[in-house]
Order: C-alpha cells, then structure tokens, then sequence
C-alpha cells in the first residue's frame, strides 16, 4: 500500500488551523481602555489587523500598528490602548478590526535564503514526486511536495528542530480537500535565525 506524503515548507508563516494558547482582552481603568494580548506558545505570534480601529469620543495616544508581533511565552502585551476625548459626553470603541494569527515573526527580514533543507528521507532513498509546487491537484498557490512513500517509510525532520504539534491518529482520507481534516501531521519549530515552521502532513 502507499500513502501520499505531503511535504510543506513555509518559509515564514502559516495561517493556524488551530490556536488555542493566544488569548485577546480588554481591560478598562478609568477614562482609558487597554487591549493585550498573550500568547503561551514557544514561538513568536504575528497579528495583522484588517484595518484600524472605529471610535466614538476617544483618541489614540500611540499610533495603532496594523501588524504586531507578540513574543513566545508572555503575557499582558499591549496591542491598544485608547482614552476618552472629552468626558462629559458618551464614548465607545464601536469596532476593533479583524486580525489574522500568524506564527512566527513576519517582519524579519535577515535570515538564510539559501539553507539547503533535506528531504523529508533518509538519504540514499529516491522516492517519486506525485505533486509539485502550484499543482493543479491541491496546490494552488502552496509550495508544497507531494511524495509518494510506501506505508511504514521512515520519515526525517528537513532540519533540527523541536516538535510543537502532531496528530497521528488518523486512519482514512480521499484525494481532496475535504478530507484535509483527516491528515496526520507533523509540525516542527526550526531552530535558526527567526522562527520558521515546517508542516508536514502526512495522508
């Protein structure tokens, strides 16, 4: 029997299937309103708001930055804060704009373009590609690896790291993305100059 092996490597981010150690609140100490974050992963979090905040009779002090990077394991990280303008009237923040989480930091810029990662098989094997870069299958926009692996093949991390997710438990699927949800998984936070991700998914 062989199984797909589905290779991703993302360079810089990936959107999360699932967060749920990044918590967002409010805080309100007399005329100002604070939002913070926190964020109990080992790696850095990057929100990118969707566009900037509706006010009502407040005012921002600071500039509201529309990409923040929150760092690993911290808390009460200071998104906003926004203070009343004139007290003797109503006041309201009506609506904080949507954000997207991505892991990582996506505002660095110097890392190593050039590493050379090593395929996701002991060396000496060759294994026959089933889906490349931008496939017409399910790769649209991916740069992703499909490779096709015969069931119980060995498979080796592209490069040192620390595991941060898995799921292995998954026995069924089909050849499309509805079954996306079925795959088995590794993920791997890369131990080099910024945080980098490698998603491997395995179906």
């Amino acid at each position: 029997m062989t199984r797909t092996f589905i290779f991703i490597l993302i360079i810089q981010s990936i959107n999360l299937f699932s967060q749920k150690n990044i918590k967002v609140y409010h805080e309100k100490k007399g005329d100002t309103l604070v939002l913070y974050a926190d964020n109990q992963e080992i790696y850095p979090m990057s929100f990118i708001f969707s566009g900037m905040p509706e006010l009502d009779n407040m005012k921002t002090p600071e500039a509201f930055k529309m990409t923040q990077v929150i760092p690993a394991q911290s808390v009460r990280n200071k998104i906003a804060y926004f203070v009343v303008a004139d007290k003797t009237k109503k006041w309201a923040v009506k609506k904080i704009p949507g954000y997207m989480m991505y892991v990582g930091d996506v505002t660095l810029k110097n890392y190593d373009k050039d590493y050379q990662y090593d395929l996701p098989f002991k060396k000496g094997k060759s294994i026959g590609i089933y889906q490349g870069y931008n496939g017409a299958f399910s790769h649209q926009n991916e740069n992703s690896l499909d490779f096709n692996m015969p069931e119980g093949t060995e498979i080796v991390a592209s490069r040192e790291g620390v595991v941060t997710d898995f799921v292995k438990h998954n026995n069924t699927g089909c050849p499309t993305r509805a079954c996306i949800d079925q795959a088995n998984y590794i993920t791997i936070l890369l131990l080099c100059i910024r945080t980098e991700l490698l998603h491997n998914i395995i179906t």
